[in-house]
Order: C-alpha cells, then sequence, then structure tokens
C-alpha cells in the first residue's frame, strides 16, 4: 500500500507490524510488537494474549518502544529477547524481556524493569489474557500464595470485582482432556472481568487492586516477574471445524427487530452540506447533552433546528449537580413534541442513583408522558456494574462503550467487537426486564472516570485532538462500525448512538476542526464510516438475521431481511490481506459490490451517488474480499 491508501484503509501513514507464528511443541501462536498472541493448540484457543504494561497514576498506558530485538526460531521452539522502553514527559522505564518456547509445550515468559526517573504507577507488570469462548462458565482451580487451593468459576455474566484474587497458579480446561496451567513469580495475581469495558478476555494481572495505589517508584527500584505456561493434555486440538464447517451461516428463523440510531450532536454548527448528509441518513434521533445547573438555550435550540432540518427526534441527556436546577423543565416543554426519549445522568457520581430518580423522574414522567427515561452512566459499563442504577421507574439502563481502555492496536479492536455482545446480556440483567441502551459509541475514549489525580466528581472531558482517532477516516474504521452494531442489534439492544455528527470524532469533516494536514491528502466529504452507517440505515424498515462468522477476528459481517423476505449481507474485512469467505448452504450470490479501498475514494467524494450491485455467478460459493473493504451482498431469493 501507498502512504494515502494506509490512511484510508486503517488510518496511520506508517506500515501495520509485523505478525509472525512461531511454535513451541503442539502449541501454536503469532508473536507480534513484543507479545505473544493467540497461543493453540489446533483450534483451541488457550490464551489471547500475554503481555506487560506501565500504567500511570492515571491508567493511562506508557507507549513502548521496542529495541534490541532478536528472535531465534527453531522450528519446534524459539526465544525472543528485546529492550522495552517506557518514556514520557514524565517517565522512564525500561524492560528487559525474553520468551522462550520451548519444545515441550511449555512457554516461559521473563520481564525485568528498572525505573530510570521517579513517578507513579499503579500498575508494572504482566498481564494475561484468557478468550471468553473457551473459559466462560468453566472451572478453574486457584492455588495461593500459602499453597492452599480454592475452585471457582469464570464468569457467565460480567462480574463487577475479581472472580479470583490471591494468585499464585490457575489452572483450568479450555477444551475435554485440555488442561492449561499458569504459574506466577515476583507478584501476586488477581483476575477481572475485561468485558466491563469491552474487552472480549478475562485478565490475570499484577498487584491486587486491594493494594493501595499509586505508588511511586523511585530512580533505580526494579521490577521482576515470570510467568510459565504448560499443558496437560493428549489432545492434540482434534475436533476442528473442517471444510465445509468453514463458512458463514445466518439464522433466518430468529430474526431480530432494528435498533433505534442516534448521533450525538457535534459543537460547531453545521454547514448546509453538512445538513444535507445528516438527512440523508435518515437516522431516528440526535443526542444532545445539557446541564440543568448551566443551562444553554442556545444548544437545545440549534438541536430543535436541526433535529426538524433532517426529520428525526431527540434525545435529550440531563446531567445533573447534587442541587437540582428547577427551571430546566420551562426549557424543555416548548420541545416535547420533538423530544422521544431523555437519559438522566449525575455530574457527582459514576451512575445514575436513586435520590437522583426520585427527585427528576416524576416530573419527567409528569410533563412528557409519551417520552421513555433512562439513566445509567456516561462511562463504562464496568460503571453501571459496579455501582448500579435501579431500573424500577425506568424504562432503559444506558451506557458507554469504546474499544480503547487497555490497548490500541487493529487486532485488539476487533477483538472487542464479540464483547459487546455481554454487555447487553449483563445489561439486561442490570434493567431486570427493562430495556438497554448503548451509546455514545466511540473509537476512543471520551472521558475517563478513574483518573486518581482529579476528583472523582469531575467528569473530565478529553479535547477534540485527544478523544479523536485516525481509524475515523478509515475503512478500518467502517469495518468496526459494522461489527459494532451487528453484535449490539443481534443481543437486543434497543437504541445505540454512534460517534457525533461531524469533526474528528464524526461521521464527516467540519471546516472548523479539522485533521493534521498529513492526514487529509485524499479528499473527504464524509468518512466511511457514514457510508456504512448508511448502508445500514437503508435496511431500518426490515430485520435482522444473526450471521455467524467461522472467523470473526478476520471477517464478519450482518445480514438484513427485508420485507420481501430477501436478505441482504454486509460483509467485512478487518485485515490487511485477501479473505477467502465461504458460503452456508442455501447461499447463493445473485448481486454484489464490494466496497474496497478505490471504491470508497469516489464514495467518500461523492457520498450522494448510488451504489451499483453487479450481477455475480451464482455458482460460486467463495466470495474474495479485499484488505479493510465491506462487500454489499444480495442473495438470491
Amino acid at each position: 500500500m501507498d502512504r494515502d491508501t494506509r490512511i484510508l484503509a486503517y488510518g496511520d501513514t506508517k506500515n501495520l507490524p509485523k505478525a509472525i507464528n512461531v511454535k513451541a511443541g503442539k502449541l501454536h501462536m503469532v508473536y507480534e510488537a513484543g507479545f505473544l498472541r493467540y497461543i493453540k493448540l489446533g483450534d483451541v484457543e488457550i490464551i489471547r494474549m500475554v503481555n506487560h504494561a506501565l500504567r500511570d497514576h492515571d491508567w493511562d498506558t506508557v507507549p513502548m518502544q521496542i529495541m534490541d530485538e532478536r528472535l531465534e526460531d527453531h522450528g519446534n521452539s524459539f526465544i525472543i529477547t528485546y529492550t522495552a522502553v517506557c518514556k514520557t514527559a514524565d517517565i522512564h522505564f525500561q524492560w528487559h524481556c525474553v520468551i522462550k518456547g520451548n519444545p515441550d509445550s511449555t512457554i516461559d515468559f521473563e520481564i525485568q524493569g528498572m525505573a530510570y526517573s521517579a513517578f507513579r504507577k499503579n500498575r508494572a507488570g504482566f498481564t494475561v489474557l484468557h478468550p471468553i469462548a473457551p473459559c466462560i462458565g468453566k472451572r478453574c482451580t486457584i492455588t495461593h500464595p500459602n499453597g492452599q487451593e480454592s475452585v471457582e468459576k469464570f464468569p457467565t455474566y460480567i462480574s463487577p470485582s475479581q472472580p479470583f484474587k490471591e494468585v499464585s497458579a490457575m489452572s483450568w480446561e479450555p477444551a475435554n482432556g485440555v488442561y492449561a496451567l499458569l504459574a506466577f513469580e515476583g507478584d501476586v495475581f488477581e483476575t477481572e472481568d475485561q468485558r466491563n469495558w469491552i474487552d472480549a478476555s478475562y485478565k490475570t494481572y499484577c498487584t491486587p487492586l486491594g493494594l493501595p495505589f499509586p505508588v511511586r517508584l523511585e530512580v533505580g527500584d526494579t521490577i521482576k516477574q515470570k510467568i510459565r505456561l504448560s499443558l496437560d493434555t493428549t489432545n492434540d486440538g482434534a475436533g476442528n471445524a473442517k471444510g465445509a464447517d468453514r463458512v458463514l451461516k445466518i439464522d433466518r428463523k430468529n430474526p431480530r427487530p432494528f435498533p433505534k440510531i442516534g448521533i450525538p450532536l457535534g459543537d460547531l454548527e453545521h454547514t448546509p452540506d453538512i445538513i444535507d448528509y445528516l438527512k440523508a441518513l435518515h437516522i431516528d434521533f440526535l443526542r444532545v447533552e445539557l446541564e440543568p445547573g448551566k443551562w444553554d438555550a442556545a444548544k437545545l435550540e440549534h438541536a430543535v433546528s436541526l433535529a426538524k432540518e433532517i426529520d428525526c427526534k431527540l434525545e435529550v441527556v440531563l446531567f445533573f449537580e447534587k442541587n437540582l436546577a428547577e427551571t430546566y423543565l420551562e426549557y424543555l416543554l416548548p420541545h416535547k413534541e420533538r423530544i422521544f426519549q431523555f437519559i438522566v445522568l449525575p455530574n457527582y457520581a459514576k451512575s445514575t442513583d436513586q435520590p437522583l430518580l426520585e427527585a427528576v423522574v416524576p416530573s419527567l414522567r409528569s410533563y412528557f408522558p409519551h417520552c421513555s427515561i433512562g439513566a445509567g452512566t456516561d462511562a463504562f459499563f464496568k460503571e453501571l456494574n459496579d455501582y448500579g442504577t435501579p431500573p424500577d421507574t425506568l424504562d432503559f439502563l444506558s451506557f458507554s462503550v469504546n474499544p480503547q481502555v487497555h490497548a490500541f492496536d487493529l487486532g485488539s479492536l476487533t477483538e472487542t467487537l464479540s464483547a459487546h455482545q455481554y454487555v447487553v446480556r449483563s445489561g439486561k440483567v442490570l434493567a431486570q426486564g427493562k430495556k438497554v441502551h448503548v451509546g455514545p459509541v466511540s473509537l476512543r475514549m471520551r472521558w475517563n472516570p478513574n483518573a486518581t489525580s482529579r476528583s472523582r466528581q469531575e467528569r473530565e472531558i478529553l479535547s477534540s485532538e485527544k478523544r479523536a482517532d485516525p481509524r475515523q477516516l478509515s475503512l478500518y474504521g467502517a469495518a468496526w462500525t459494522l461489527g459494532s452494531f451487528k453484535y449490539l442489534s443481534e443481543n437486543g439492544a434497543a437504541s445505540t448512538t454512534y460517534y457525533q455528527t461531524c469533526g474528528p470524532s464524526g461521521l464527516m469533516p467540519h471546516p472548523g476542526d479539522t485533521w493534521p494536514e498529513e492526514l487529509t491528502t485524499i479528499p473527504q466529504a464524509v468518512y466511511p464510516i457514514y457510508i456504512i452507517l448508511k448502508q445500514i440505515m437503508g435496511h431500518k424498515n426490515g430485520k435482522i438475521v444473526p450471521l455467524e462468522s467461522p472467523n470473526p477476528l478476520k471477517y464478519d459481517g450482518m445480514a438484513f431481511l427485508d420485507r420481501t423476505k430477501r436478505i441482504t449481507l454486509l460483509l467485512t474485512n478487518f485485515t490487511d490481506v485477501d479473505q477467502p469467505i465461504g458460503l452456508g448452504a442455501h447461499m447463493e450470490i445473485s448481486r454484489l459490490q464490494i466496497l474496497d479501498s478505490t471504491l470508497m475514494k469516489t464514495l467518500v467524494q461523492n457520498p450522494d451517488d448510488e451504489i451499483p450491485l453487479l450481477d455475480h455467478s451464482p455458482k460460486n460459493k467463495t466470495l474474495n474480499l479485499p484488505p479493510f473493504a465491506t462487500a454489499i451482498v444480495l442473495l438470491a431469493d
């Protein structure tokens, strides 16, 4: 790929990190950017990743630069060594890392770190990610530092607290007859449920959260840790899916309703072109955020005016202080026919509490009897899971998601997609039969509810520059959006909001809030995310048919059923290589179009253009999807 194509493909001018396949006895895995990923026995995934990280006093991950990297691959074993430098304006820390994959199917990980500056840290050391599917609901034997053992279970619904504590070793059965053992040295470990932040893993990490943090490291302080992974099995991973099973499957018998989709209102005035593009989306509602204690009548009027112009309803999010403003209703009442939904949130806590609901909900019910009323959190599902919001007087619970709380590479972002299903399912449990609303969905964290350097009562709104992710400009951003909506809608989210109307975190650029010049070499009237969202919204009057991909970390998609019983697929490639996609039984292509980088260059400059579907041979049961491309596939009757 040339430079401009890389920007359009995945939002970066640099090449993607190289992934190298290595083996340790019966185990095979990928080495990428300093860490081992997808450690498998045959098709049985044992470990999602073993990595190490330095987390500062606000839980931000300090960037790591790899130096002096060496990999000795002996076919059935390997040795990897490197130095990792973690450096910011205030932090200088270095790791020396050794990873050994042994012929007896054991793997040894060792890190030794030293502080070259004094700073405060919340965590420094190893984390192990356990994949959800091979672990969920299964027993795990925990060995504690005192030598005693206990038998626990990987949680089915998302656990707000650590399911495993004081861990020095752990053993579990990821597949019948396959037993995995992890042994830790250098610190006490514990396990948390990372689905709270839409990471598709349980994470076993060093240094229990029950200990005080942040902790100050002085110059010369050192950290040493070791992990060993071993297997007890005669199973070689047999029973793997083969041949005909490596195909897409759709569940025509269980269609799902199409949820309502909204867009948060951007802060800037919208140009006529932006308004026209928004109108063409046919979204259900705009989200506008207001603070009754600091009432902004102009912002509300702007939201109402824009909603009228693009012909949609309003979702009004009200952020209250402890001292409630009594006059906010007089501003809202003139627009009662435009408002269809309220979300009640606190500025003083991480999730809505009972006193706030008692103070606000009765008035809203009285003056807006036709409106749905929800509450919850403007932060992660974790905050709702930890603190709870009583659902009794509400119509729905609400929370936000983003894929970049713990990791930032493309592979990790793709992994978060399947975890959307778990936050919806667990959200339904918390909602006690009420609906679940997810939003805003964004590529980056919108604010940090756990920053220890700031008051817990302060909503830390990040700058536009820090909230923006260049993948907003890319085919990958569009692919991730399709995957996000797939797992939310297939699992019963009633409504969701994505990104914002315009600007670097939006669906299209705004002349008053632009990207750095080096990222805008390809003119875009809208971003690829807009093109995909427009395709999704074109099916809002139909239903969603659950679709199962045999390899969802490489490609996935959605199936839409229209009123004539015809099915359209949107299939997307999350990788930088071609993906051959096998079609299942009763799936014959009638017409299709592939939105690759070449066609997308045209579409983002001319978003009003119709996308033609081309006739396709029904005999071909494999669709080859180019890197980061999305295919529109109309199936034959």
